[in-house]
Formats: C-alpha cells, structure tokens, sequence
C-alpha cells in the first residue's frame, strides 16, 4: 500500500503527519523552530539547523511505516515568507523569518517611494514593510556585497525542496507571500526584480501547487529514511493547505486557522473579490478547472501575544498551556467581568484584581471578540458564511472551540484540527503523485473524523454584551 507525508512548516513549530490513501492517519511528530533575536526587532534562524530539523521529522514518520509498504510522495506547506541566500546551494547568512522587524524606510530607498495598491494588485497581499521583497529592499541597503554574493535567492520552503530533490521550484501560492510574484500573470514580477537587481535566474521556477518537483536523491534519502526516488510534490501557503485538510474548498465556506497568527479563509469565485475587500489573495484552486481563489484575513502574530500573556500571568511551565486551558475551563462565560484585549498592551494593575481562571478565559473571549469583529466587517461586505471550520491548536482543545461558537452564534466544525495544514500538504502529495485525480477525488476517497461545537444560547447571550462592551473599550483606547 502506498503511503503520504504532509508537512506543515509553521512559524514555531514543524508539524508532520503519515497518513494511508483513506487518510488514516499513521504517525504524527513535531519540532520546535530555533530563532535568533536582537532587540533591534531581528528575527532570524540557521536554514541548515532547519533542514536537519525537517530531515529528522521525516526519519521519525518514515520509522513508523508499515511493513511492505512505501511511502509514494511527500509534500509540505509552510508559514512562509522567510528569506534564504544561497552561494554555490548552501545557506551563507541565517535565514530571515517573516516576523524580523528591522524595515524602516529602506523599501522606499529601494523602491523609490512605492505605490502600495499597485503592488497590491500585482502581488495579492497588501503591502507591508515585512516578507523577502521588505528583507531584500534591507539588505541592499546594510549589506549590499552580501545581497551580491547570492547566486540563489529562496525561501526556507524551497530551501527544503531543493535539499531534497536538487531541484528548485515554488508554488504560486507561497510565492504570494515573497512579494516578487506577478500573482494574476503566475511570473515573477520584472519591474520589482529590476530595482532589486535580481535576474529571474536566481529565483525558483513557479508551478501550481501539487506540481512534480523531482525525487528525493541519494544524500536526501540517507538524511530522512525516504527511499531514494520518492516523489516531491510542491505544496502550498499554510492556510490554503489547512483548507483542503479540512474539507473548506467551496464558496461560502469559512476557515478559522489558529496559530502564531489567527486567520479566517474563504474560497471566492474570482480573485476581484478578494481585492476589493483589501484581503490577502491566494490562488487558491484557481489552476483546477472551475478553481477558486481563497480571500485571507489575519489578526496577526496573535500567538505570540497570547504566549507572553500565558508566560508572565499564567504559568511558565512546560505545560503552561495545558493549565491554561484547564484554568479557562473553570471560570463562567464572560470571565466574571474582566475584558483583555490580547493585542493591547497589558495593564498590571487591572489585570491583578483577578484570578488566573478569569484571565485565562478573557484572553480567549477577546482573543474570539477579534475574531468577531473582523469577520463582521466582511459580512457587512457581502460575504456569506454557510458554515465554519476551526483548525490549528487551539481547535483540539476546551474551551477555545466552543468560546468561539458562542461568539459568532454558528456551529463550530472541528476536522484535522492542529494536523490540517499538513493532512492539506499530503492531499497535494496525493493529488501530485496521481493517488488522487483531483481535490474532489480526494475527498471522495478520504474519511474525515468531525467534531461539532454547538452555540449555547445562554453563553451566546452573554457574549453578545460582552462583545459590544469590548468594542467600545477598544475604540475609546484607540481614540
């Protein structure tokens, strides 16, 4: 019997799942990314340390194989956007992620003086001073010899790909979030790699996702325990993978990914709708017949606000979020009266009258009322939700899932829950090594395990109050 991996390389954690072609899942392991931070905003990390820490996920779920069987394909997602300079294939400066802060003015030196909304159109993201285009505009300024230096320019995905198979290439969707991809003529934007000074022959070529990259070769094959010849599928954006690994693939569909940042997905018919809504565009199935385009929005590194929250009121052990939840569990709907903005900054002295039970659970009411507010404003927009998928790690826990319920007053559906990325990257392998026609195919042959989260009224009653005494906090505090 033939077997898949699907990786997701998530912005602090690699998750990667083994799974049969009825999408039974065999094995699961995880890996924590290694940063190197400054106070100067620099968030970096070692691209080979990476690759040995993916390489070792592998070996672990390619340990669990059954006898007599073979593993037909991997394929793996990622966060993104992190930046990798090779001289000769081999990394000479640490990587630089997509949460590095140090851009100030030097994209406008670069660029000269840019116009966001046309490269908003081109790109399908709005433009922000973060992601390889911002990286690239940086170290032309601070360190040009090193920026002349690179005979490759990629990102941590690639990088990857091309340790695995020799190969070099990109999906159209993760080559939204480099922010030199041309996304509606699917080529790399010439106009930006000029002013850059970048030749299109020092990036990856650009494929659908679920393209053949190559098989993994002979040094690849010693590094992970894969069988020299095993198929490498290109995969795609995390949450668009974690869409497909959760059944959200049709219109009016809403995916809620929960994770350093908290996303909500919807697949759209045509990528001017998402554009004119100012959301983040990915292709999407936009290269299958009658494919869609998914139109993004984010409450971004949430996660990480969430976890200094958790380290300096809740518990700084191993299993913080363990008691975390536990504690949330143990105080009623509305957090007996304590209201926390988790992207606000944290006051002391309000924060002290209360326990940890109540703050555990008000840091996810607000966490949701975000959640709320942002999905509000797409709805006054014209956007329909006919039902919503939550995923990501929270999703697996209580009482995150049912918070969220009670706040947006809709059933909760729960499928894959912190392995959909990586079960999304695996129907890709699937789909890519020919398992699997297509997406529809796909689903028609996999079992899909759901969870549902019901709203309760009275919970819901109290949460509409709520919410509305948060906005109002809210505002007053921004104006």
């Amino acid at each position: 019997m033939a077997y898949l991996i699907g990786l997701d390389l998530g912005t602090s954690v690699t998750k990667g799942i083994l799974i049969d072609h009825k999408g039974f899942v065999i094995a699961s392991e995880r890996s924590g990314t290694k940063y190197i931070r400054s106070d100067d905003g620099k968030v970096e990390f070692d691209a080979e340390e990476y690759y040995v820490q993916v390489a070792a996920v592998i070996k672990k779920l390619v340990s669990s194989l059954p006898d007599n069987s073979r593993i037909e394909a991997i394929c793996m997602s990622s966060a993104s956007g992190n930046t990798v300079l090779l001289d000769r294939g081999q990394p000479f400066i640490p990587a630089i992620s997509w949460l590095d802060s140090r851009v100030k003015n030097e994209t406008d030196l670069v660029l000269g003086d840019p116009d966001p909304h046309a490269i908003y159109r081109t790109v399908g993201w709005p433009y922000i001073k973060q992601f390889p285009l911002a990286h690239l505009c940086w170290l032309n300024i601070h360190m040009p010899d090193t920026l002349k230096k690179a005979s490759f320019i990629c990102m941590s995905t690639d990088y990857i790909n091309y340790r695995l198979t020799g190969r070099f290439g990109m999906d159209h969707s993760t080559a939204t979030t480099f922010y030199l991809q041309d996304q509606e003529q699917k080529n790399w934007n010439s106009v930006l790699l000029a002013k850059l000074g970048i030749k299109k022959t020092q990036l990856p070529s650009l494929h659908p996702s679920g393209h053949l990259l190559g098989d993994v070769n002979e040094s690849a094959a010693l590094e992970t325990g894969l069988k020299p010849g095993t198929k490498v599928i290109l995969g795609s954006f995390d949450h668009p993978s974690a869409a497909r690994g959760s059944r959200v693939s049709y219109i009016s569909q809403l995916l809620i990914s929960c994770g350093t940042s908290w996303v909500g997905l919807y697949p759209l018919g045509s990528r001017e709708e998402g554009i004119k809504r100012n959301m983040l565009v990915d292709p999407f199935t936009s290269s299958d017949s009658n494919g869609l385009y998914a139109g993004m929005f984010s409450i971004p590194a949430i996660g990480e606000k969430i976890d200094s929250f958790v380290s300096e009121f809740i518990s700084r052990d191993k299993n913080k979020y363990a008691e975390f939840d536990k504690l949330a569990s143990q105080s009623p709907p509305g957090a007996n009266g304590v209201i926390i903005d988790p992207m606000a900054e944290f006051d002391k002295k309000y924060l002290s009258q209360y326990s940890k039970s109540d703050l555990s659970r008000a840091v996810m009411e607000g966490t949701a009322y975000l959640l709320k507010s942002k999905i509000d404003d797409f709805s006054k927009s014209g956007l329909r939700i006919s039902s919503a998928t939550m995923v990501g790690g929270p999703a697996d826990t209580m009482p995150w899932p049912q918070i969220v319920a009670d706040v947006l007053k809709m059933d909760i559906s729960i499928i894959n829950g912190q392995h959909a990325g990586a079960f999304g990257a695996a129907i890709l392998a699937g789909i890519g090594s020919r398992i699997y026609s297509n997406l529809e195919d796909a689903y028609s042959k996999i079992l899909f395990k759901e969870i549902k989260r019901i709203p309760e009224k009275r919970s819901a009653n109290i949460y509409e109050q709520k919410y509305e005494e948060f906005l109002r906090r809210k505002k007053n505090k921004e104006g």
